[in-house]
């Protein structure tokens, strides 16, 4: 635009010696003038545009550092085994859609871009024509003796991925966006098609997409229900009309069963259909929460009969003021067992500081961020567990530490639901 600029007003001087009869030398003053002034428009432009960077808190780059250079070490496996996470890889994809929104870091949309594609390229690891996405070992979901294969998709882990990438889907090059669309629609389709049961005027998701795992569990069907809530609000036009109609049922007979399936009539579920007594931790209540505010905010018509401010209290049953628990206030009420009162997991704590960025006040969050970082090891490198329980697995387990990433992302850049 400069440029351009430059050279009519250059024009105009030349028009002006043939009309005025200004000398030459007057006028090529004058267009040296204007080049100058061109230049430094040009100077100011460019470092404007670097003054927009906003730094990064040390915090977050620090963990995030970490996410990228660690092992990948699981708490589900032995020997030192490592393990390329989809799960991990697409939360972090998560926070840094969240960094570039808040600092317009070239970096964090250099990230999302590379960590896009790999979710892209995982997205049918078990060769199945499914997409969908797995924890990349095996895993007896239950304790059943039904053990499923390492890339078994998961119901909870494909939901999260999808919803990261709905996070990170304008940022995008217009490649990956086609790739993506697809993988949009037919994972949306194969859910309500194959990997779904129907019970009464509800229903649910399955665990996985093994028969075997047909089973409700709440924070899984209820996350999925939320994530197809917010694609079809977000990019309708994936869909067919009579598609959309399909997920609109499939999202009204969920929240139906889920609200249908509470202990008491409270905001309590039990973990699973075939977990009586075990009560849905911390991590897994903010899934249920998260999936059906969800729906209450990108399908109106969904019939959710408590307010959003009752699930900011429901969490605040998981504290007492001094530390999170991995179960609410009535089940450690209730027994004495000593899992019970056991300290929430990192990835626990790092889910309220999520919640209660996007649905409270930061000081809430922060309390969060303080028992993590006065509790859970030495910044950057956070254990599971709190190090005064279980003081002796002193690993960094990404897979884990990537929802306190995502939580900070939240605390520091979070403006609004998208």
């Amino acid at each position: 635009m400069f440029i351009k600029l430059y050279a009519i007003q250059v024009r105009q001087f030349l028009t002006m010696n043939k009309s005025t009869h200004m000398s030459m030398q007057n006028i090529i003053l004058k267009i040296a003038v204007w080049g100058v002034m061109i230049v430094l428009m040009l100077c100011c432009s460019c470092t404007s545009s670097d003054r927009d960077v906003k730094p990064t808190p040390t915090d977050y780059q620090t963990l995030l550092d970490a996410m990228f250079t660690s092992p990948e070490y699981d708490p589900y496996l032995r020997n030192n085994e490592v393990n390329e996470s989809p799960f991990t890889k697409a939360l972090i994809m998560s926070a840094e859609a969240l960094r570039y929104a808040g600092t317009r870091d070239s970096e964090a949309q250099n990230n999302v871009r590379s960590l896009a594609q790999w979710v892209i390229d995982h997205a049918d690891d078990d060769k199945d024509g499914v997409f969908g996405w797995g924890l990349g070992f095996e895993w007896d979901a239950f304790g059943d003796g039904t053990i499923n294969g390492a890339f078994t998709p998961y119901t909870i882990d494909t939901a999260l991925i999808l919803d990261a990438l709905l996070d990170a889907y304008r940022l995008l090059s217009s490649e990956q966006k086609n790739q993506v669309a697809r993988i949009f629609h037919d994972t949306a389709m194969a859910w309500i098609t194959d990997y779904w049961s129907d019970e009464g005027d509800g229903g649910w998701f399955w665990y996985s997409i093994s028969s075997h795992d047909a089973i409700f569990t709440p924070n899984v069907s209820s996350m999925m229900t939320g994530v197809l809530a917010r694609l079809v609000y977000k990019y309708p036009d994936i869909f067919e009309p009579d598609e959309i109609s399909e997920i609109n049922s499939k999202i009204d007979r969920s929240v139906k069963y889920l609200m249908n399936n509470r202990i008491g009539g409270d905001l309590r579920w039990q973990y699973s259909a075939v977990s009586p007594g075990t009560l849905t931790d911390l991590v897994h209540q903010m899934y249920i929460l998260l999936g059906l505010e969800y729906c209450k905010f990108y399908y109106s018509s969904v019939t959710v009969t408590y307010a959003t401010s009752d699930a900011v209290n429901n969490m605040l049953f998981y504290s007492d003021g001094q530390k999170l628990y991995e179960c609410d206030e009535m089940a450690r009420s209730e027994s004495n067992e000593e899992w019970v009162h056991r300290g929430a997991r990192n990835w626990a704590v790092g889910a309220w500081i999520e919640f209660m960025s996007r649905y409270d006040n930061k000081n809430k969050a922060e309390y969060g961020i303080e028992i993590l970082k006065s509790a859970y090891g030495s910044w950057p490198q956070i254990t599971l567990y709190r190090t005064d329980e279980f003081g002796t697995d002193q690993k960094f387990y990404p897979r884990f530490a990537v929802h306190v990433l995502k939580g900070l992302a939240y605390y520091y850049w979070y403006d609004g639901p998208t």
